[in-house]
Protein backbone atom coordinates (compact mmCIF):
# COMPACT_ATOMS: atom_id res chain seq x y z
CA UNK A 1 0.00 0.00 0.00
CA UNK A 2 2.61 2.64 0.69
CA UNK A 3 5.17 2.20 -2.26
CA UNK A 4 1.51 1.84 -4.02
CA UNK A 5 0.65 5.49 -2.95
CA UNK A 6 4.49 6.62 -3.20
CA UNK A 7 4.48 6.04 -6.95
CA UNK A 8 0.81 7.62 -7.48
CA UNK A 9 1.54 10.62 -5.80
CA UNK A 10 5.40 10.73 -7.93
CA UNK A 11 2.79 10.01 -11.00
CA UNK A 12 0.26 12.70 -10.50
CA UNK A 13 2.97 15.69 -10.55
CA UNK A 14 5.12 13.89 -13.17
CA UNK A 15 6.97 16.48 -15.10
CA UNK A 16 7.18 15.56 -18.58
CA UNK A 17 9.91 14.07 -20.18
CA UNK A 18 10.18 14.10 -23.72
CA UNK A 19 8.44 16.43 -26.64
CA UNK A 20 5.74 13.80 -26.94
CA UNK A 21 3.48 14.71 -23.77
CA UNK A 22 -0.34 14.50 -25.17
CA UNK A 23 -1.45 11.82 -22.43
CA UNK A 24 -0.04 13.52 -19.54
CA UNK A 25 -3.38 15.19 -18.23
CA UNK A 26 -4.84 11.56 -18.76
CA UNK A 27 -1.69 10.04 -16.78
CA UNK A 28 -2.50 12.86 -13.42
CA UNK A 29 -6.05 12.02 -13.60
CA UNK A 30 -5.42 8.30 -13.97
CA UNK A 31 -3.15 8.40 -10.93
CA UNK A 32 -5.37 10.37 -8.68
CA UNK A 33 -8.47 8.57 -9.07
CA UNK A 34 -5.83 5.51 -8.62
CA UNK A 35 -4.41 7.01 -5.69
CA UNK A 36 -7.88 7.89 -4.21
CA UNK A 37 -9.13 4.13 -4.53
CA UNK A 38 -5.98 2.80 -2.50
CA UNK A 39 -6.65 4.76 0.13
CA UNK A 40 -10.14 4.99 -0.42
CA UNK A 41 -12.66 6.37 3.03
CA UNK A 42 -9.59 6.39 5.11
CA UNK A 43 -9.47 10.06 5.80
CA UNK A 44 -6.73 10.83 5.08
CA UNK A 45 -5.30 8.55 8.87
CA UNK A 46 -3.65 5.80 7.06
CA UNK A 47 -1.20 4.05 9.59
CA UNK A 48 2.33 4.41 8.23
CA UNK A 49 1.77 7.23 5.49
CA UNK A 50 1.61 10.49 7.95
CA UNK A 51 4.90 11.01 6.54
CA UNK A 52 4.53 11.47 3.02
CA UNK A 53 1.76 14.39 3.66
CA UNK A 54 -0.09 13.31 1.38
CA UNK A 55 -2.83 16.34 2.29
CA UNK A 56 -0.45 18.79 2.00
CA UNK A 57 1.04 17.22 -1.79
CA UNK A 58 -2.69 16.82 -3.10
CA UNK A 59 -3.35 20.43 -1.98
CA UNK A 60 -0.22 21.69 -3.43
CA UNK A 61 -1.52 20.02 -6.72
CA UNK A 62 -4.42 22.01 -6.27
CA UNK A 63 -3.50 25.52 -5.67
CA UNK A 64 0.03 25.47 -6.86
CA UNK A 65 3.33 26.72 -5.51
CA UNK A 66 6.69 25.21 -5.55
CA UNK A 67 6.60 21.42 -6.12
CA UNK A 68 7.44 19.19 -3.11
CA UNK A 69 10.10 16.80 -3.05
CA UNK A 70 9.20 13.42 -4.09
CA UNK A 71 8.26 10.68 -1.55
CA UNK A 72 12.19 8.93 -0.08
CA UNK A 73 11.91 5.97 -1.92
CA UNK A 74 10.38 7.39 -5.51
CA UNK A 75 13.94 9.36 -5.57
CA UNK A 76 15.81 6.43 -7.50
CA UNK A 77 16.89 7.55 -10.88
CA UNK A 78 13.74 5.86 -12.27
CA UNK A 79 11.90 8.65 -10.99
CA UNK A 80 14.25 11.81 -10.95
CA UNK A 81 16.03 11.50 -14.25
CA UNK A 82 16.82 15.13 -15.69
CA UNK A 83 18.58 13.66 -17.96
CA UNK A 84 15.35 13.90 -20.63
CA UNK A 85 13.80 16.93 -20.27
CA UNK A 86 10.87 18.45 -22.46
CA UNK A 87 12.00 21.46 -24.91
CA UNK A 88 8.31 22.10 -25.46
CA UNK A 89 7.55 22.88 -22.21
CA UNK A 90 9.30 25.34 -19.28
CA UNK A 91 7.30 24.78 -16.08
CA UNK A 92 10.29 26.36 -13.82
CA UNK A 93 9.94 24.98 -10.38
CA UNK A 94 6.11 25.58 -10.18
CA UNK A 95 3.48 22.78 -9.94
CA UNK A 96 1.28 23.00 -13.30
CA UNK A 97 -2.52 23.12 -11.60
CA UNK A 98 -3.51 22.45 -15.03
CA UNK A 99 -2.44 19.21 -14.78
CA UNK A 100 -2.47 18.14 -11.55
CA UNK A 101 -5.39 19.55 -9.87
CA UNK A 102 -8.02 17.01 -11.50
CA UNK A 103 -6.07 14.29 -10.50
CA UNK A 104 -5.47 15.81 -7.25
CA UNK A 105 -9.19 16.85 -6.37
CA UNK A 106 -10.33 13.11 -7.55
CA UNK A 107 -7.53 11.62 -5.13
CA UNK A 108 -8.90 14.21 -2.30
CA UNK A 109 -12.75 13.45 -2.57
CA UNK A 110 -11.89 9.48 -2.67
CA UNK A 111 -9.57 9.54 0.51
CA UNK A 112 -11.95 11.70 2.58
CA UNK A 113 -14.99 9.94 1.42
CA UNK A 114 -17.78 9.30 3.94
CA UNK A 115 -15.01 10.64 6.49
CA UNK A 116 -17.08 13.68 7.95
CA UNK A 117 -13.87 15.41 8.38
CA UNK A 118 -14.12 18.75 6.94
CA UNK A 119 -10.75 19.91 7.86
CA UNK A 120 -9.51 19.47 4.09
CA UNK A 121 -12.81 21.15 2.82
CA UNK A 122 -11.30 24.82 4.66
CA UNK A 123 -8.11 24.31 3.02
CA UNK A 124 -9.92 23.88 -0.12
CA UNK A 125 -11.44 27.66 -1.59
CA UNK A 126 -13.83 26.86 -4.19
CA UNK A 127 -14.04 29.96 -6.76
CA UNK A 128 -17.14 32.00 -6.47
CA UNK A 129 -17.11 34.07 -9.71
CA UNK A 130 -15.80 33.29 -13.25
CA UNK A 131 -12.72 35.76 -12.86
CA UNK A 132 -11.81 33.75 -9.59
CA UNK A 133 -12.41 30.47 -11.74
CA UNK A 134 -10.15 31.53 -14.81
CA UNK A 135 -7.18 33.78 -13.06
CA UNK A 136 -7.24 32.18 -9.66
Amino acid sequence: NRLITEMLITQLGRRPISDKCTEREGLSLASGIALGLVNIGSGGKVVGLSDLNMDDRLVRFVEGGKIMDPPQSMLSSNYTNDSTKCSNLKEGDMVNIHVTAPGALMALGLIYLKSNNFEITKRIEIPSTFYALEYS
